[in-house]
């Protein structure tokens, strides 16, 4: 278990050459009992600091899962908890009907809650009426997860959820999917239930209905992506194989049937779109998640592709694999660059990038799923990016068996993750709980060192940190070589948080008020000679 009261110097080695690393830490099962089973699909970090999660489950009552939830609550349903920063589960809520209501995207809200968006086949219980076979379930709550109200959006056929955001005049954006008009939905251009157009929808902050739009066009507009609200207008990012009305950008690709690709939509804010622009090759690319990055103004759309050619780069799937597929364009929808994620040492893979972040000093995070996996049957795999697309670190999450990858966010040390398992341990870091179920949620941290370096011979130039483990005070010792340089301690967010010149073999440096994480110890002498060493607080 992660304790933020005291630290231990873990690890003190001496390191040359700057590379990047991940490692998981610490991985908590959410389980209920062998009768039932829970997901986490997404997670936002709080201010105490701690994460808001959301997931599905069919558990009540049980196990990690304590809630009072409406009797007629049954089969799959919406989980909110609160997990504080050692990963401890605060409190839970379970919401649902008598049938399934399973939850896709949470956005926080500017009055300290959280707004949720779910799919549901249900009518009754906490979920205010059905409009057709299957609808858009909104439900907004308080920050301690209390629903405060609940509004149900659709079609007179089949619809669902995609995602949801909060405007900057704090009203609510989702976007869905639908096969047919009628209730909610002025039109479609599908003329198939087999078929779905996005549906736009805007409601003030209590849920009520504001306008509703309908984009695409004839052929099939995915359920998976993202909707992103500025204050110049709004972005749907999303995939379509759809090459006709609101999806007309073939300008790349003229003549040649592209199956699905990226899609990234400008709209104004009142929901009329300005523009489109797709991106792929010439097989299906499909979107699952996308951020407005507000550092520079740009979109950053992560997902998958079985495209060798166009805009996609360094393919190793087939027609059959996929690979991770990233790419950033201006707000604008100018594409900046694209990058593929493979592994190369597992041939006919699947691999899946469910989530993308942005990290510090203008990095981003994506996870995902990769089967087969390196650990597993199916592992989760993080990558961290540079600004330019390229890999700076990235390693795999899971056990033994299958990990199906839905949530990121971002923490103190790292990232954390989450999904759900059918292994019973995982192989790096802690495991805390035991699955007893044929799957269980599952949430890891993931600690990021972003100065890690690779362990030279006892031969080389030492650099000897000690006492380990210790509490105040660590001794820096230099063993060999010119003696005269500066010390400087650097924490793992890449910044410098101390400098010392010396002109001798030991430096005592006071660490007691260092916070938890990951720190590289620095020489440099007055050749210009560097030496360095990992320090990790735990």
């Amino acid at each position: 278990m992660r304790n933020f009261s005291f630290f231990i110097l873990s690890m003190c080695m001496a390191t040359m050459a700057v590379g990047q690393q991940l490692r998981v830490n610490e991985t908590r099962f959410i389980v209920g009992d062998s009768t039932c089973s829970a997901q986490i699909i997404c997670m936002l970090p709080t201010p105490d600091p701690g994460f808001f999660t959301v997931g599905s489950t069919s558990c009540f009552n049980m196990g990690d899962i304590h809630s009072t939830v409406n009797p007629l609550a049954q089969g799959l349903n919406v989980l909110v908890m609160k997990m504080d920063s050692n990963l401890n589960i605060s409190w839970t809520k379970v919401y649902g009907g008598s049938k399934t209501d399973n939850p896709v995207s949470v956005c926080a809200t500017s009055d300290g809650g959280y707004a949720i968006v779910a799919g549901s086949t249900s009518s009754d219980g906490d979920v205010p009426g059905l409009k057709g076979s299957s609808d858009i379930w909104l439900i907004k709550t308080d920050r301690n997860g209390n629903k405060l109200w609940s509004a149900v959006f659709g079609g007179s056929g089949a619809g669902g959820p995609v995602s949801v955001t909060e405007t900057p005049d704090h009203n609510l954006l989702v976007l869905g999917v639908t096969n047919a008009a009628g209730n909610d939905v002025p039109f479609t251009y599908v003329n198939t239930p087999f078929s779905n157009d996005w549906i736009l929808i805007k409601t003030d902050s209590a849920g009520n209905k504001k306008w509703v739009k309908t984009m695409g066009g004839t052929g099939n507009e995915n359920t998976r992506g993202a909707v992103l609200a500025t204050p110049t207008g709004y972005y749907v990012a999303s995939s379509t194989d759809s090459k006709d009305y609101d999806c007309t950008d073939s300008n790349w690709h003229i003549g040649v049937n592209t199956n699905a690709d990226f899609i990234l939509i400008k709209t104004d804010t009142a929901g009329n779109v300005i523009w489109d622009s797709t991106y792929g090759g010439s097989n299906d690319d499909v979107v699952n998640s996308a951020i407005f990055d507000v550092r520079d103004s740009s979109i950053v759309i992560a997902g998958s592709t079985k495209s060798p050619d166009y805009m996609v780069h360094n393919f190793q799937g087939t027609i059959v694999w996929d690979d991770f597929w990233v790419i950033k364009t201006d707000k604008n929808g100018k594409l900046i660059w694209s990058t593929t994620l493979i592994d190369t040492t597992a041939s006919g893979s699947y691999n899946e990038a469910k989530a993308v972040i942005p990290g510090p000093n203008n990095t981003y995070a994506v996870y995902g799923d990769v089967y087969v996996g390196r650990i597993g049957q199916q592992d989760g795999r993080l990558f961290v990016l540079d600004s330019g697309g390229n890999v700076l670190a990235n390693n795999y999450v899971g056990g033994t068996g299958y990990e199906w990858d839905n949530a990121l966010a971002a923490c103190k040390d790292g990232y954390v993750v989450g999904g759900n398992t059918t292994s019973t341990t995982f192989a790096e870091g802690t495991n805390i709980g035991v699955p007893t179920a044929t799957s269980s949620g599952f949430v890891s941290f993931v600690d990021y060192w972003p100065e890690l370096t690779e362990d030279i011979h006892l031969t080389s130039p030492q650099l000897v940190c000690y006492p380990n483990p210790a509490k105040n005070t660590i001794r820096v010792q230099l063993t060999t070589g010119e003696l005269e340089g500066v010390i400087r301690v650097i924490y793992n967010n890449g910044k410098q948080i101390y400098e010392q010149h010396v002109a001798s073999a030991n430096l005592d440096i006071a660490t007691k008020n260092w916070s938890r994480g990951v720190y590289i110890i620095q020489f440099v002498n007055d050749s210009g000679q560097v030496i360095s060493a990992k320090l990790s607080l735990e």
